[in-house]
């Protein structure tokens, strides 16, 4: 293996440890937000609501994965994995700064 393809294997692991610290810093402040907001008594159920669309949208993400999304964007992309990080980036912005 050349060293191109090391620093590339290299730089996906490191990417993805990175993102998947963000996902779940992210996730942290959402259920923190959803009890800070809701009465006493519907906590629990403020809880159990994030959690299901938590997983729902993990659902969502991994079923999105087997569509075609190069036609979906407007923009041109060169891979499925990049139209797939510019929807997530956009959805999550939108989401966030809603919230």
């Amino acid at each position: 293996m050349n060293t191109v393809g090391r620093v590339s294997i290299i730089l996906a692991v490191v990417g993805f440890y990175v993102l998947d610290f963000s996902i779940n810093t992210s996730q942290a402040c959402a259920r923190a937000l959803a009890l800070d907001l809701a009465p006493l008594k519907q906590q629990d159920t403020a809880n159990a609501y994030a959690g299901r669309m938590l997983n729902l949208g993990s659902v969502a993400g991994y079923l999105v994965g087997f569509m075609d999304l190069r036609s979906l964007v407007p923009w041109e992309t060169d891979s499925q994995m990049q139209a797939l990080c510019l929807i997530a980036v956009i959805v999550f912005t939108v989401t966030v700064t809603w919230t």
